[in-house]
């Protein structure tokens, strides 16, 4: 997804929060709208990626637990805790760890 999309999606919303034409339902406050739309929003375009990447990730583990040269897999397990690790902190950094995490 490119940052011009990213931009013009938040923009629109901004816009129509600030709008004089007052097209927000009445009592809403214009900021947590806007925050409220774009999280939902950009939830919706990562979430399919995140559960992919943690889903590899955890194919890659059962695979690798499969192999029984524990001395070559130790760096392997190694490197691969840093993938999931990240990827946790990732969905957290996003809002989304109170989301269906296990992948798909």
């Amino acid at each position: 997804m490119a940052i011009s999309d990213i931009d013009k999606v938040l923009r629109n919303w901004i816009d129509q929060a600030i709008s004089p034409l007052g097209s927000l339902p009445p009592g809403t406050e214009p900021a947590q709208w806007v925050a409220e739309h774009f999280v939902a929003w950009w939830r919706d375009r990562v979430e399919d990626d995140l559960c992919r990447a943690e889903y590899a990730s955890q194919c890659l583990r059962d695979e690798l637990s499969r192999l029984n040269d524990a001395e070559r897999l130790d760096e392997a397990f190694h490197e691969l805790s840093h993938i999931q690790d990240a990827l946790s902190d990732l969905r957290a950094s996003l809002g989304m760890s109170d989301l269906d995490d296990s992948g798909k």
